[in-house]
């Protein structure tokens, strides 16, 4: 291996994986989601896959508990930078009554939640005519994973596949049952969340 792999890797190489359409590549929905794919990855992959042996945890990108539950400026971050430098392109679509909102959706940083959202804004779940971003890897961004990234993951013969079943489980859960697995699984990072009632 020529160096070690990062979290921004990682979720690249994500990015990259089949999940439930099984094609290369399969795009993943919304901020909440993604962010909290990494907080799972973080939180309990990383380890299952014994990733590090090969990983510095450091280079993970870092939690804390805030509005929607475990939040990561390091994940929305990458996600600009990828979109910017054309790694990852953004599209969107448009989200009907539904409980699949987006509840981190263009917020780039803690300090721009308040501004994003009203206090106490019991509409969240409504039909506002909001929309959720959609990321996937460019063509550039697909050559840069397998150039730059797969080469160096370890053991790729139960690694992958194992993310792929990961990113399939991520891509096919409902948002709401997603958060109620973390919310209920990691509480300590449900504390500041404003939607704790709405999250069984």
């Amino acid at each position: 291996m020529s160096g070690k792999i990062t979290g921004a890797d990682y979720l690249l190489l994500l990015f990259y994986l089949k999940g439930k359409s099984n094609e290369k590549a399969e795009p993943i929905e919304g901020r909440t989601r993604i962010t909290k794919m990494m907080f799972i990855f973080n939180k309990e992959i990383f380890k299952k896959l014994k990733l590090n042996e090969f990983s510095l945890v450091e280079d993970l990108p870092s939690f804390e508990a805030y509005h929607y539950g475990p939040f990561s400026s390091d994940v929305h971050e990458q996600l600009d930078l990828f979109t910017n430098i054309e790694l990852l392109k953004e599209e969107t679509r448009n989200l009907g009554k539904t409980n699949e909102w987006d509840y981190d959706n263009d917020l780039k940083s803690l300090e721009d939640i308040d501004d994003y959202v009203q206090e106490d804004n019991n509409d969240l779940l409504e039909d506002n005519g909001m929309t959720v971003s959609v990321y996937s890897l460019t063509t550039m961004g697909i050559d840069y994973v397998e150039n730059e990234i797969l080469p160096n993951i370890p053991n790729k013969e139960s690694v992958i596949p194992f993310l792929e079943q990961f990113k399939k489980q991520i891509n096919t859960t409902d948002l709401s049952n997603l958060l109620s697995y973390v919310y209920n699984k990691y509480p300590e990072y449900a504390s500041k969340s404003k939607i704790k009632g709405k999250v069984k």
